[in-house]
């Protein structure tokens, strides 16, 4: 994996794996889609057909989309945004159980931390490259 250094206003240094940045236009791209006037008429349509929980039977005020969570690129070449207006993968959620299904997403999505030898060896490996 590529990494790249990335110094805080702090001054600390910080290693940022290089695939990892440009999730940060797909953040951006996938807030506009939220908000747009589309999604929200779709996730409007969604829940009055849908309109309650799967996963507790309550009444439901969140439409998820289970196909495109932690997607990079599928098996097939498809990106999240290929999924995004396929309206087969919505999943109406309460509150409280999209809250949860998240935290469990994220726990098991969450990078492993690195130890501070493997930190240093891909520091010296970025410095050696930039000279």
């Amino acid at each position: 994996m590529r990494h790249r250094i990335k110094t805080l206003k702090s001054g600390i240094k910080r290693l940022i794996p290089k695939e990892h940045t440009p999730l940060n236009q797909s953040y951006v791209e996938r807030n506009k889609l939220y908000n747009s006037t589309r999604w929200k008429s779709e996730r409007r349509k969604h829940l009055d057909n849908n309109p309650w929980c799967v996963k507790c039977g309550k009444k439901a005020n969140t439409v998820d989309h289970s196909k495109m969570h932690h997607i990079g690129i599928d098996e097939f070449g498809n990106t999240w945004l290929d999924y995004f207006w396929m309206s087969e993968f919505y999943r109406s959620y309460c509150q409280s159980c999209h809250s949860r299904k998240t935290t469990q997403e994220d726990q098991q999505n969450k990078p492993q931390r690195m130890t501070a030898a493997a930190r240093a060896k891909i520091l010296a490996d970025v410095k050696s490259k930039n000279q």
